[in-house]
């Protein structure tokens, strides 16, 4: 065997040549020709001008197709008395030996090896987004294409390793368990895996931000908090806590939210969610009202205590929500009515209030993937505003509402 280096060989030029995504598929029947006149390039020259030129001249060429043609390699047809080579032709079942023989990665062989792996991948995966991943990985595999995730089997157990998370983990801890490196997966692997789950896992919205993706999937990038005004009480371990006197709100931890119980709404006939924190913080305490501070997308912990609230109101008890007028507004309130609190109602996300935003300032120009995503959107109580700004093209963030 050669010892592979940079320089440009006859060889090697041949694989580039044959490394297609058919041959990596597994076409490795028939041959392939490269002589005077069979076929010009790109640049106007013929094959055999442009291996010699690649390899650095004609005395290199004809050392290096002589010892491929002694090898086996190749089959050589020359002219003038045997003193130019008129034609190269390789059996396309040798690319394998050529490639062993240059030293130069086989990338059918890598392929195949990829395709055991992945079948291996598949049957011991139950999760079914992360198995559409998988399978179409696969299907690429088939059609001779090497995506560069498959080449990192790092990829996979990072994977795996979400998909078994059964409690929150620091991201921090959950790369020092998974790779073994505390920061590995924050430098090398954090924009790759939420890329990945974006397009697959039906967790990720198209509105969270990275930090909320990789939340919704149990690994903490940041401390959760959850804020409130109101009057309630709740338990977490220690005896029961009236709000009541917290009149400029309440701050729960994660430690909290993990071991918070409601016990009592009070007199509380109306929630509101708030997804910006000057409104939220603009609002004067009212024991019959309770005010909640979004901040985005709520997380699974918060979800789990905003859940026992939907579950202790009544009948009567009113829900809103409040965000900006855009297509991010729209997917929160849309989250929280599916997955929290389901009747709720929008809160000065009407047209009325889109109208009055226009005339206070400029808003934001509505992006084109933005607006593409909207028209596609089913807003059914937003479609009011959602016609505004599609009609206008600008959004607004809800502060511009503020004491007016």
């Amino acid at each position: 065997m050669k010892k592979n280096n940079c320089k440009m060989t006859v060889g090697k030029w041949i694989v580039d040549k044959v490394n297609t995504k058919a041959w990596r598929a597994g076409k490795v029947t028939g041959y392939k020709h490269y002589g005077y006149g069979l076929k010009t390039s790109a640049n106007g020259n013929d094959p055999i001008h442009d291996m010699m030129e690649a390899v650095g001249g004609r005395a290199d060429f004809i050392r290096q197709v002589s010892e491929l043609e002694q090898a086996g390699l190749i089959t050589v047809t020359r002219k003038n008395v045997n003193t130019e080579i008129k034609e190269i032709t390789v059996a396309i079942e040798d690319i394998d030996r050529l490639c062993t023989y240059e030293g130069v990665p086989n990338e059918r062989k890598l392929i195949e090896e990829k395709k055991c792996y992945l079948l291996g991948q598949l049957q011991n995966t139950d999760c079914k987004w992360l198995m559409a991943y998988e399978q179409d990985l696969y299907c690429q595999l088939e059609n001779g294409i090497l995506e560069k995730n498959i080449e990192d089997e790092n990829i996979f157990r990072l994977l795996n390793a979400i998909t078994g998370l059964e409690c929150d983990i620091w991201k921090r801890k959950f790369s020092s368990d998974v790779l073994h490196a505390s920061k590995k997966f924050e430098k090398e692997y954090e924009n790759k895996i939420i890329t990945i789950l974006r397009k697959y896992s039906p967790k990720a919205d198209d509105s969270m931000t990275d930090d909320e993706v990789l939340l919704e999937h149990g690994i903490v990038t940041y401390s959760q908090t959850l804020q409130f005004k109101g009057s309630i009480m709740y338990d977490v371990g220690s005896g029961a806590i009236d709000t009541t006197t917290q009149i400029y709100g309440t701050v729960l931890n994660a430690q909290s939210l993990s071991h918070i119980k409601l016990i009592s709404l009070k007199s509380t006939r109306r929630i509101i969610t708030i997804e910006n924190q000057a409104n939220y913080e603009q609002m004067q305490f009212d024991s019959d009202v309770l005010y909640i501070y979004t901040h985005g997308f709520f997380s699974p912990k918060e979800r789990r205590f905003l859940e026992q609230i939907e579950a202790m109101a009544d009948a009567s008890t009113e829900f809103f929500h409040w965000s900006d007028l855009d297509y991010g507004g729209i997917r929160i309130y849309q989250f929280i009515q599916q997955n929290i609190f389901k009747r709720v109602k929008p809160y000065m996300m009407d047209k009325t209030a889109y109208e009055k935003a226009r005339k206070l300032g400029e808003g934001f120009e509505l992006e084109k993937t933005k607006r593409e995503k909207l028209e596609k959107l089913q807003c059914d109580e937003l479609e009011e505003l959602k016609s505004c700004i599609l009609k206008y093209g600008r959004e607004y963030e809800q502060e511009i509402l503020l004491d007016r």
